[in-house]
């Protein structure tokens, strides 16, 4: 070995040392060690755990997909299309229609929900935004106005 090859060999040497300095360390932000998988993997496990003990606990109270005699889910939202008058439904049906924030309401499905049901300025107290809903209560039944846009025109 040469002059030229032992100050090769300590530059070299240094070297080595700066790159096991630069891995990260427990103490370093961004260390990502076997501890950290093994916590990931627990925590994982815990949420499984209680998102499966929350279906049971639904199941058990109704809010599952069991069925009572008649068919209907017992406890549970059900959403049914029919064909026919809009109007013409029960008083315990939920009705929803788009309509936009100003509340024109002048034309389409939206003009006979405003002549039928009215409420307008009950509506415009609870300042419609668009992507929200306003709610009106008519007897027994509850209309959902889903704010889609800022005006009838856009």
């Amino acid at each position: 070995m040469g002059e030229g090859d032992k100050k090769r060999a300590k530059v070299e040497q240094p070297q080595e040392e700066t790159e096991e300095k630069s891995k990260p360390n427990a103490n370093e932000i961004g260390y990502w060690g076997e501890e950290d998988d093994a916590f990931l993997a627990a925590m994982i496990q815990q949420e499984e755990e209680r998102e499966q003990k929350e279906r049971e606990k639904a199941k058990g109270n109704g809010m599952g997909k069991e069925k009572e005699k008649g068919g209907e889910a017992k406890g549970e939202f059900v959403l049914e299309e029919r064909k026919g008058d809009l109007f013409s439904a029960g008083d315990g049906y939920c009705l929803a229609h788009c309509v936009s924030e100003d509340l024109a309401m002048g034309k389409g499905v939206a003009k006979p929900f405003k002549e039928k049901f009215g409420g307008v300025n009950e509506l415009r107290a609870q300042k419609p935004k668009t992507g929200g809903v306003c709610v009106l209560k008519r007897e027994n039944r509850w209309i959902y106005y889903l704010i889609t846009k800022v005006s009838l025109l856009s």
